[in-house]
């Protein structure tokens, strides 16, 4: 009697084959399954003075109770957009001081309603200018020029 002979061969994903990535590579397609609940990180925002910026983070609880970052996939919309801007990539810059509410949306194609999620923007006073901080501003620029190599 023959055997049947079971081969195994290594299956190589990412830029390991042929060097470079896709995007394809760099955007992993999530499971099927149903979003439940959106939440932002940080939950408010404060950003003190012109300088400020502030990176949200965007996550979506399925049925099954995993989170998944979609903050690629959502679209930020301020209640008033002369106090704070929010760009594509969920960066909130502010423009003058005031408060104001952001409204994160995720639009699915199997949803009729759309997830929201609303957090609060508290810009402070844009007038007076943050001190540069030498430690942790100018040292950083030094260091990346290469002046920090004796």
């Amino acid at each position: 009697m023959i055997m049947p002979t079971l081969l195994l061969v290594p299956v190589l994903y990412g830029p390991l084959v042929g060097g470079a990535m896709t995007a394809n590579d760099a955007a992993p397609q999530r499971a099927t399954t149903t979003l439940e609940q959106l939440s932002v990180i940080p939950p408010e925002v404060q950003l003190g003075d012109s300088r400020s910026r502030q990176q949200l983070i965007v996550m979506a609880r399925d049925a099954n109770g995993f989170f998944h970052d979609v903050t690629r996939q959502a679209t930020f919309e301020p209640a008033d957009p002369e106090i704070a801007t929010v760009n594509e990539a969920g960066v909130v810059r502010p423009r003058k001081m005031g408060t104001t509410q952001l409204r994160v949306r995720l639009v699915e194609s199997d949803r009729p309603q759309p997830l929201e999620a609303q957090i609060a923007v508290t810009v402070g006073d844009l007038a007076t200018p943050r001190p540069v901080s030498f430690a942790n501003e100018v040292m950083a620029v030094l260091g990346k020029a290469g002046c920090n190599s004796g």
